[in-house]
């Protein structure tokens, strides 16, 4: 980080706590993108060297999208937080680990500016009560979210493309598999049909479905079949 940059660090953000957010957009992500969790749960190591001796890691929402449409309870701590006045500086490893949607990147310029919590993004510090500095910020907030939209923008097309050459394939239920035909077809391996097919029949004949597992607990009937 540019120690030029670090005299914006003062004795009232160090009084207060330094709070690392990391973010990863999917499960998927989670599994094969490692280097980049890693990346981003560094800032705790920076945030140590830059003179805060316990940074508070934030990783909920590790595995949630920033689009907006979802749910993150790590974001929302966070945000209550700043506005209790218990961040000193916010540590994020690029702008879209934050949000990816306009009112979210409203709602922590607001309180970050408003109560003198400092935002390092990547190796670069703002101070959001600076208006030309939020307006920077604001540019990298506006760059995630038009990058955002062109991603769902290619995936849709693609979709759209495959489903048009029949070529698009969905997640099957359990049970079903699809054949190198491309057509729908049952799990071809019997001990993997039979407790499926016992489920449905078990299902069939009794007026609930706690009963049939009832059933099952007591025979031990899934468990015979894996034996």
């Amino acid at each position: 980080m540019n120690r030029v940059r670090d005299s914006r660090i003062q004795a009232s953000h160090l009084a207060r706590d330094a709070y690392v957010y990391v973010r990863q957009s999917s499960q998927d992500q989670v599994k094969t993108h490692k280097e980049s969790t890693k990346q981003q749960v560094d800032q705790v190591e920076l945030a140590k060297s830059l003179g805060w001796a316990k940074p508070v890691l934030v990783d909920d929402d590790l595995g949630t999208t920033a689009s907006g449409f979802a749910q993150r309870l790590g974001f929302e701590r966070l945000l209550a937080d700043i506005a209790l006045r218990k961040v000193g500086i916010l540590f994020c490893f690029e702008a879209s680990r934050l949000s990816r949607n306009s009112p979210d990147w409203a709602s922590v310029f607001h309180f970050c500016g408003h109560l003198d919590t400092l935002v390092v993004d990547g190796d670069q510090v703002y101070d959001l009560s600076v208006p030309g500095e939020r307006a920077m910020l604001g540019i990298k907030g506006t760059m995630a979210e038009m990058e955002l939209s062109i991603m769902q923008k290619r995936l849709t097309q693609a979709r759209e493309g495959k489903a048009a050459r029949g070529e698009l394939k969905y997640t099957l239920p359990p049970g079903y598999v699809h054949d190198p035909d491309g057509g729908i077809v049952k799990y071809p391996d019997q001990r993997g049909q039979a407790p499926i097919h016992g489920v449905c029949e078990g299902v069939s004949a009794h007026s609930s479905s706690r009963r049939p597992s009832l059933w099952y607990r007591d025979t031990k009937y899934v468990l015979a079949l894996h034996s």
